[in-house]
């Protein structure tokens, strides 16, 4: 792979992907609607964000409205993250091909204490796992500076 300043280079112009901005791109039959992702790394790993959130699966994480202004609000205040289940998507080319649209960003906390939780679950492979550390390890000044003021933004299901 190809990585500048611990991003996939993927070209100077067209849309890119950061850990923790939310998409929203059409998903082809079964599925068959537009669905949010969440960018997890900067190798382009993403899951599903849904709201509302009536069929969470027990490992999701859920995430308080409050902290994704950017989409429409929802009858239970959270959405739920998809914590088992990781898309990387190789080249630029195949997310461009999705005609994402940006709808926003978490703030890097949030990003954070959700990448800990997933690691931690030991669901992911141990390659996944590695490239969500290797994200925290990089937003590690942001995420340090906030680290002392955990926040409730991000809870499991019980």
């Amino acid at each position: 792979m190809n990585y500048a300043h611990g991003k996939k280079a993927f070209g100077p112009r067209g849309i890119q992907a950061a850990p923790g901005d939310v998409f929203s791109w059409y998903r082809l039959p079964p599925i068959g609607k537009h669905k949010y992702h969440l960018c997890l790394s900067f190798d382009y790993d993403f899951t599903f964000l849904n709201t509302p959130s009536d069929h969470a699966h027990r490992l999701d994480m859920k995430i308080a409205a409050s902290h994704m202004r950017f989409l429409k609000p929802t009858t239970t205040n959270f959405s739920s993250v998809t914590c088992t289940h990781l898309q990387e998507v190789a080249t630029v080319e195949r997310f461009r091909s999705f005609k994402p649209v940006h709808l926003g960003t978490l703030a890097s906390h949030v990003l954070c204490d959700l990448l800990d939780y997933i690691v931690g679950l030991r669901t992911t492979t141990p390659d996944d796992a590695e490239r969500l550390s290797e994200t925290i390890r990089h937003m590690r000044p942001i995420y340090a500076s906030r680290r002392s003021h955990r926040c409730d933004c991000v809870q499991g299901y019980t």
